[in-house]
């Protein structure tokens, strides 16, 4: 049943086909309303939902009255989302994905983000992993640390499949509140803390970047470790929600007035873009058919907006994408083409189009096989376009080295897919790992900076994530992006921690202080490493942490 006070659930689909349920108020016409009214995500604590979070306590009142649109959804394993008895469809990387799922299905790109306990630790990880969706954070009732350790997996199994008694003061409460809640299904919200568990916590030295506003009860055993975790976010403030423990802080009007207060005076809007990142550095590197939404594109925050003319457009439409691209190159747009390979008849079109448009920054080729492709490509262009070569198949792979070495080669590129297509290469890490390493061993013998690794297709953020881990172990150092919601990931992952340029700083301070003398072999690798570190940090805007 739907309460009077809630709207139907609309269903969204979560990366791993979960159905999340969403429910949304919109602002009262006299605070604006409308499609431009500032957009709040709310989401709830453990055994919790958006009903019994949000819409039961006055958010959902309160929000809309201050101008607010509120997206409330209730978590995978709670209310009328899915609750799967299985702990692998449950992590705090699962979670986040189906916050930016939610934004997505609604057509949001970035909003403020508002999160209690278990769905506090989700705001936490979404804006660091993912700043670009979220503007602002109220976090509620959130420690460090790792998430429901403290409760006791076995004793809550027996207790729901035999009746046995709980003896774990903490695992009791958190069960009685859950049997509280009409509808929660215990043993899905079992699985839920078991496959948490070890999934990642909130750690202080890795906090967001915007501003946060976190609150906790006076009376709950949290409050110091809340207050840490404010101090250490740049931007981080405490209220301490006065007379309120942990399960009861969600209702009091004290936090609803400073989270609202909090929330009108932040920014409704992303920060301004950041300088451009330099060719050599390019983490996200985005392709989105020449015949899409380009301008929506060109905002999504990756490192090198690449329009394509070759497998994203159908042979039907190839002189309709070339055209939208000098349209929108000569209109005031900057961004990398894909052109078709050398040896299609699409090439010399693509080319000939291209030449001299004032906001090309450099084509993709397609298919490249051997370094004349590039040097041709690159001379029919004037001279000076610079050139990125997708390599693709068996042949452009062992003939890496001399397109490497090819004059207007800036860069290699990994074209994943068609390789597999050309060899019958399987998808795992061991399996194409010869060809990645190659094209990072021909990329250093041409003088050029690491290579750019294919996409990865299928799967969440979790998955994308992890193949950004192996590029990253192979020396690859930019990755191929199909959408736009994979480019916070990809710039995160293949970004300096901020934990490693702390370190990399304090080396060169403590080197600089003692004039830069070598003490002993290993520093001259140390400075290397922290050199490089600092001007990835510089680049990509990482502070220390």
């Amino acid at each position: 049943m739907v309460s009077a006070d809630v709207p139907r659930p609309q269903v969204v689909l979560s990366s791993d086909g979960t159905r999340i349920a969403t429910y949304v108020w919109e602002p009262e016409d006299e605070a604006g309303g409308g499609g431009d009214a500032p957009v709040v995500v709310a989401v709830h604590g453990f055994a919790s939902s958006a009903a019994a979070n949000y819409a039961q306590t006055g958010w959902t009142r309160d929000l809309p009255r201050a101008g607010f649109r509120v997206i409330a959804l209730d978590q995978r394993g709670h209310g009328a989302s899915d609750t799967p008895h299985d702990p692998v469809r449950y992590s705090l990387d699962l979670l986040v994905d189906d916050v930016v799922a939610v934004l997505d299905a609604h057509e949001v790109r970035s909003a403020h983000y508002v999160g209690y306990s278990l769905g506090a630790r989700v705001g936490w990880r979404a804006a660091v992993q993912v700043p670009d969706r979220v503007l602002s954070a109220v976090l509620g009732g959130i420690p460090d640390g790792e998430p429901l350790q403290r409760f006791d997996v076995e004793q809550a199994r027996a207790h729901v499949e035999s009746g046995a008694e709980v003896d774990d003061r903490m695992t009791a409460a958190y069960l009685t509140m859950a049997d509280s809640v009409a509808g929660n299904d215990l043993r899905a919200l079992i699985c839920l803390v078991e496959g948490m568990q070890g999934s990642g916590g909130v750690d202080p030295g890795e906090p967001p970047q915007q501003p946060v506003l976190f609150a906790t009860g006076s009376e709950d055993g949290i409050l110091e470790r809340s207050r840490r975790l404010a101090a250490a976010a740049p931007q981080g403030s405490f209220f301490e929600v006065p007379g309120r423990h942990h399960f009861n802080a969600p209702t009091s009007r004290h936090l609803r007035t400073a989270a609202i207060d909090f929330l009108t005076d932040v920014p409704d809007r992303a920060p301004a873009v950041a300088d451009p990142v330099p060719l050599d550095l390019a983490r996200s590197w985005l392709l989105v058919p020449a015949v899409g939404d380009l301008d929506a594109a060109s905002r999504s925050g990756c490192d090198a907006l690449v329009l394509d003319l070759e497998d994203a457009v159908d042979s039907t439409r190839k002189e309709e994408a070339r055209a939208a691209a000098v349209a929108w190159l000569s209109g005031g747009g900057r961004a990398w083409v894909r052109v078709n390979g050398r040896a299609t008849e699409h090439w010399s079109r693509d080319v000939d189009a291209l030449r001299d448009l004032p906001g090309l920054a450099g084509v993709v080729l397609s298919k490249t096989e051997s370094g004349t492709q590039v040097t041709e490509t690159a001379d029919r262009l004037g001279g000076d376009a610079p050139v990125v070569a997708l390599v693709e198949s068996a042949l452009g792979v062992e003939e890496a080295v001399s397109i490497a070495r090819a004059r207007g080669c800036v860069r290699l590129a990994f074209g994943s897919q068609d390789y597999r297509l050309d060899t019958t290469t399987a998808d795992t890490a061991v399996a194409m790992g010869y060809p990645r390493s190659r094209l990072v061993v021909a990329s250093r013998i041409g003088g050029l900076p690491a290579p750019v690794d294919g996409p990865t297709t299928g799967g969440g953020r979790l998955e994308l994530r992890g193949a950004c881990d192996v590029a990253t172990e192979l020396g690859l150092s930019g990755k191929l992006c199909l959408a736009a919601d994979e480019v916070g990931v990809v710039n995160e992952a293949l970004s300096p921690t901020r934990t490693d340029v702390a370190w990399a700083r304090g080396f060169l301070a403590d080197f600089d202080a003692r004039d830069r003398v070598v003490r002993d072999s290993g520093d001259l690798p140390r400075l290397g490493r922290a050199e490089r570190l600092d001007a990835l940090a510089r680049a990509y805007g990482v502070e220390p942490g």
